[in-house]
């Protein structure tokens, strides 16, 4: 590890990345070896707050004695921090100290691969734009590996460890390829990580490689299948146990929003063009969905604009009815929220709307993501193979 000199720390009031409330965040500045580091305090406040004599927040905000404490406490902590690595005969890297600093890893168990990332989790969650969605599968997939294996260090992860907990999960809890792929990606991202914050060397998977699943087929609703779950729909009265979650369904399948950006769509989001304006959970990306009169007819109208309109059920519990439903309706499918965003883009690729706007309307970055969706069924290739018959 290569050993760095560290100045003692400033509390910095940054105005160069303000936030969408008009807010800036307090940082702390320190100089590794003549290069500029700077270290959220996550305690921001708006201009008109900002004491320039005091480099902290005015007495007047309402929280100011809390914030400044905090700003106070932190600033006292990595001046510690500085002081201790000064006299510590160790050598002391930028991540060292970063990690130190955010209590990511004690010098006691600093090869405990659970504690990194638990803490790593922990970070997460504390960003203003992290999504529950990942935050909740990283869970699942850290429970799922400490089910396992109770202790886990860094240098445990080795070939052998990954093969024997992939074949564990494949023969034992019955995962398909898929599942064991996605819980052996969990532990590649946060090795990685820690690689890179020079927590360990120890990489595994430069030479085990992860077996992909080839699964070209999109899991989709078919128009008469779609139809079928709709006239379902329409004989449900809004006291039913399936309502909500297949209203939120159908809304995906008209709109090809994610469920999450489903679930926290407001009334207050459609724009004087009469166009849903969100940025997407996951892509943090802007997009525009026209509003077709099958998604209108969803809409609750009467619903305080500013509050999530269709009252959506959580993902477990959205599911569970969709599986329900598809009994309900003779579908032999295994139906999941995410099947409703899937049969918007082939249904829209089939039906003549241009992959450009399909793929801007689902927030793809490029066209590439949306041609998976250019599976065109036997009727339409019927149909247009009619054109060559004048042709020949």
């Amino acid at each position: 590890m290569k050993h760095t000199t560290i100045n003692l720390p400033t509390v910095i009031y940054r105005t160069d990345q303000p936030k969408k409330d008009g807010s800036n965040t307090f940082y702390l500045q320190l100089h590794f070896n003549g290069v500029k580091k700077c270290i959220s305090l996550y305690v921001s406040c708006r201009p008109e707050d900002y004491d320039k004599k005091t480099n902290r927040i005015k007495k007047s905000h309402y929280l100011s004695e809390k914030l400044n404490s905090t700003i106070d406490s932190e600033f006292f902590k990595a001046c510690n921090l500085v002081l201790d690595a000064r006299t510590s005969k160790e050598p002391v890297s930028i991540n060292w100290f970063i990690n130190k600093f955010h209590g990511k890893v004690t010098d006691h168990h600093q090869n405990d691969f659970y504690a990194f990332v638990e803490n790593e989790i922990a970070l997460q969650k504390k960003k203003a734009d992290f999504d529950p969605q990942t935050i909740k599968k990283n869970g699942d997939q850290f429970n799922k590996l400490k089910r396992y294996t109770p202790k886990l260090e860094f240098s445990d992860i080795t070939e052998t460890f990954l093969a024997d907990y992939e074949q564990y999960m494949r023969e034992t809890l019955g995962n398909a390829k898929g599942g064991s792929s996605n819980s052996l990606k969990f532990i590649r991202k946060f090795l990685y990580i820690a690689i890179r914050k020079e927590l360990t060397r120890n990489n595994p998977f430069r030479n085990y490689k992860i077996k992909e699943e080839k699964n070209d087929k999109i899991k989709a609703l078919t128009i008469e299948e779609l139809q079928a779950i709709i006239n379902y729909f329409n004989l449900l009265s809004k006291k039913h146990k399936h309502y909500l979650a297949l209203k939120s369904f159908l809304f995906s399948c008209y709109t090809g929003l994610r469920y999450g950006d489903n679930s926290n769509f407001k009334f207050s989001d459609i724009n004087a063009d009469n166009c849903i304006e969100v940025q997407t959970e996951k892509t943090k990306k802007t997009v525009y969905v026209p509003l077709i009169d099958k998604a209108k007819e969803l809409l609750n109208h009467d619903l305080d604009p500013m509050l999530p309109n269709l009252d959506t059920p959580c993902n477990q519990t959205c599911n569970r009815a969709l599986k329900e439903v598809a009994e309900a309706c003779k579908i032999k499918k295994h139906l999941t929220t995410h099947w409703a965003r899937h049969t918007f883009g082939t249904t829209a690729v089939n039906n003549g709307i241009s992959m450009d706007i399909v793929s801007e309307i689902l927030g793809h970055s490029t066209t590439k993501q949306t041609k998976v969706y250019a599976k065109f069924n036997n009727k339409i290739k019927i149909s247009e193979m009619a054109k060559l018959e004048g042709v020949f």
